[in-house]
């Protein structure tokens, strides 16, 4: 019985991870000229309603993403990232505050790519 137990949370644990990093190997934003690692120039053509660089950073909304995926508990992680997908954003909250971060349409539109063989292994098991 306990090594059911455990050897389906160690095939839950990965496919999290499984998940986690073909999200993190989805493609950079197109739009942007890399100055750096932390650095980059974003035409001003190519500017949209927002201006926040994390916007235009989309390694850094697919590893926000991961780090949601990371923290979320499996069995809901569906219906997290389908809202994200539906509204754009997503409400992260730290100690008593709360924000949200708002998602590219591109970055949307990457992640809904993988998202649909990876939700049916999730649910399977």
């Amino acid at each position: 019985m306990i090594k059911n137990i455990i050897k389906t949370r160690n095939l839950i644990e990965k496919q999290r991870h499984e998940l986690m990093s073909a999200v993190r190997a989805l493609p950079q934003n197109d739009n942007i000229k890399l100055l750096g690692k932390n650095c980059f120039v974003v035409k001003f053509s190519q500017l949209g309603k927002s201006l926040a660089p994390e916007y235009y950073d989309f390694c850094w909304q697919y590893n926000k993403i991961a780090n949601i995926i990371e923290k979320a508990d499996m069995s809901n992680i569906e219906n997290i990232l389908l809202e994200i997908i539906e509204t754009d954003r997503y409400r992260e909250t730290c100690k008593n505050t709360s924000h949200y971060i708002k998602f590219h349409p591109q970055v949307l539109m990457n992640l809904a790519g993988i998202l649909c063989p990876a939700l049916r292994e999730v649910k399977a098991t």
